[in-house]
């Protein structure tokens, strides 16, 4: 039985007789056990870094959704305070109140 090969990801999308691209794990470009497809890798250095990068992408997308949350609660804050209520929270009842 044969080893089963490592294989490295290569964070590229150019065809392989012109690819100069480097694993990200910088491992040998030299082993021909190389993809693009990340379900495929093998490599622990390669894994871990593609899950660093999830993970990184991952908390940009809920530091934005924050900051969304956030700009949204100070443009309900403004629109209640103009209307003459102390906070969000009477003039979210007095709202429901009236529609009742």
């Amino acid at each position: 039985m044969s080893a089963a090969k490592t294989m490295h990801y290569l964070d590229h999308y150019c065809g392989p007789q012109e690819c100069d691209c480097v694993p990200i794990c910088h491992g040998r470009l030299t082993d021909p056990a190389h993809t693009s497809d990340q379900q495929r890798v093998t490599c622990k250095t390669c894994l871990n870094t593609l899950a660093t990068r999830r993970a990184k992408a991952f908390a940009a997308s809920e530091a934005s959704k924050i900051a969304y949350k956030a700009e949204l609660y100070d443009e309900v804050w403004s629109l209640a305070t103009s209307h003459g209520f102390t906070n969000v929270t009477d003039a979210i009842m007095a709202a429901a109140k009236g529609k009742s």
